[in-house]
């Protein structure tokens, strides 16, 4: 990480990195991990993503740049994290229809036995 500024694509995946993790996004907040990134990224527990986390990766995500092959061609670093990160927004998304969907069947249940 010796860029003063990234590419803006590589900048875009350490800020979705960032806000996955529960840290402040940017450059500078980037470069002061630096020395804790490694460690932060292995013991990473995608259940400690919380819905609002996951809300702002989502901002990430959605971008049509925000891809494996797109990253590739600036990083491979950049690629493998985005492969990651995609990999967490289709979990917390499964996570998520998983948790509405016991939801209503608890509730179909309790109508039920009525």
């Amino acid at each position: 990480m010796s860029f003063s500024s990234p590419p803006p694509l590589c900048g875009m995946v350490f800020d979705a990195l960032m806000v996955v993790l529960g840290k402040k996004t940017g450059w500078d907040e980037v470069r002061k991990e630096k020395a804790n990134l490694l460690k932060l990224i292995i013991e990473f527990d995608v259940n400690s993503v919380t819905p609002q986390r996951f809300d702002a990766l989502k901002k990430y995500t959605a971008s049509k740049e925000f891809n494996v092959d797109a990253m590739k061609k600036v990083s491979s670093a950049a690629a493998k994290l985005t492969g990651m990160l995609l990999g967490v927004a289709a979990y917390c998304e499964h996570k998520r229809a998983t948790k509405a969907k016991k939801a209503a069947l608890a509730q179909a249940n309790a109508e039920a036995k009525k």
